[in-house]
């Protein structure tokens, strides 16, 4: 049973009672992400995101982990574009702790000066180890193909030019207009009862006070863009896409059914034709996001450099074809796959706690999962055909990030078209 409230200050709270498990799943969502970033904060929404754990005026950062550890509990948070996410995973029995806790770091973090130095230092390490990491930075520097500067197109991280430069006062600026009661989605799934649930927030949050701030950046306008990186690597990094249906668009779901066509699985489309068939990579797979304005729908692919002319094209080819010779088999097949991911997601407490939250945040109404599923069964080949010529015809943008290997000749590869 899910259940809501909306405390005295505006902060969200919503419990969903699961009294056959003996755990909780405990997060406190902040919509807080990159995209609300001006240029000179890139990557403060992840900076504050580590912030959080470094101490409070009661605990210091070595004593909030004990203090979790020491009752069998999990801690951690991550960011996003739209939103960021503290969660802690307990036994039932330590319900009052987790939202203690994560309630404390929200509200009495020092953001210590000398802590600031130190932790910069470990964020600039985490960039150096993504930019080592070609199949993540490949997506980021898509994302800036398609979109240029928009904050949407630009790393969650940040830059370390960006990470360098903050300090006290650019963090604390970002986090007063931010971390306010009502950006905020307190979640709980588990052996649960919402009053109880509601009391302890109350007593922790109840008091907390602030005024939403948000910058919004312009409205993001997609456009054809080829980025290309070289690297001590030995494959090619590749993804290609082009611009897609937002979140509130009805067809998001049959996104979801083409995109598992064409990548979603072993049985997809590239799998067979660009692994087994022809034995030209190893991972390939295709990715769709959405945000309230538009989504986006690619492709990765990683493979030797000679094979780069034959890997983009047969991609090209394989996307082209698709409202020709899509069949009910490959539809129905996609069907069931996407509902079998979807039941066994929700067999986990905190992938429900996730989906509540990010439904409050998007939506501020929850969808139910047979509500999902209903739309899944409702689609029909010819939505996915329309959906497939929507998205790949000459009048489309189509963009590509590549990362090459330093020994190659594919720093200027050739212009990307839908002609093949």
């Amino acid at each position: 049973m899910i259940q809501k409230s909306v405390l005295a200050n505006g902060l969200t709270l919503l419990t969903e009672s699961l009294p056959y498990v003996h755990s909780v799943s405990v997060g406190l969502f902040v919509g807080a992400g990159s995209r609300y970033e001006k240029p000179h904060e890139r990557g403060v929404s992840h900076f504050i995101e580590h912030m959080l754990f470094k101490g409070t005026k009661k605990h210091s950062a070595k004593d909030l982990a004990e203090l979790v550890e020491a009752s069998g509990s999990s801690m951690n948070a991550y960011t996003s574009r739209d939103y960021t996410c503290f969660y802690v995973k307990a036994l039932d029995e330590h319900l009052d702790l987790s939202i203690s806790v994560l309630s404390e770091m929200v509200t009495e973090s020092t953001f210590a000066d000398e802590l600031i130095d130190r932790e910069r230092q470990v964020v600039l390490e985490e960039i150096k180890m993504y930019l080592d990491s070609p199949e993540e930075l490949v997506h980021d520097l898509f994302s800036q193909s398609i979109l240029g500067d928009n904050p949407l197109g630009q790393s969650i991280i940040g830059t370390e030019a960006t990470v360098a430069s903050f300090n006290q006062k650019i963090i604390l600026e970002y986090f007063r207009r931010m971390y306010v009661p009502e950006n905020m989605v307190f979640v709980v799934v588990g052996n649960v009862v919402h009053a109880e649930v509601e009391k302890l927030v109350s007593q922790y949050l109840g008091e907390m006070q602030g005024s939403l701030s948000k910058y919004v950046g312009p409205h993001p306008q997609v456009s054809s863009g080829l980025l290309v990186e070289k690297k001590d690597i030995e494959q090619v990094h590749l993804v290609l896409g082009t611009d897609s249906v937002g979140r509130q668009d009805k067809r998001k779901y049959a996104l979801h059914l083409l995109d598992t066509i064409i990548g979603g699985s072993m049985s997809s489309r590239l799998f067979q034709s660009l692994r087994e068939e022809r034995g030209l990579v190893y991972s390939t797979y295709s990715f769709h996001s959405y945000y309230d304005e538009l989504g986006f729908l690619g492709i990765y692919a990683g493979y030797s450099p000679e094979n780069n002319d034959q890997v983009t094209d047969l991609i090209i080819k394989e996307l082209l074809a698709l409202q020709d010779n899509l069949t009910e088999g490959e539809l129905q097949r996609a069907k069931e796959q996407s509902k079998g991911a979807l039941v066994f997601a929700l067999e986990s407490p905190s992938a429900r706690m996730t989906r509540l939250a990010r439904n409050e945040l998007y939506q501020k109404e929850q969808v139910s999962e047979e509500t999902v599923l209903q739309e899944i069964n409702k689609t029909t080949l010819d939505d996915i055909k329309a959906l497939a010529e929507y998205h790949f015809n000459s009048n489309k943008v189509l963009s590509m990030a590549i990362i090459v290997p330093n020994n190659s000749n594919l720093d200027k590869p050739k212009k990307l078209t839908w002609e093949v």
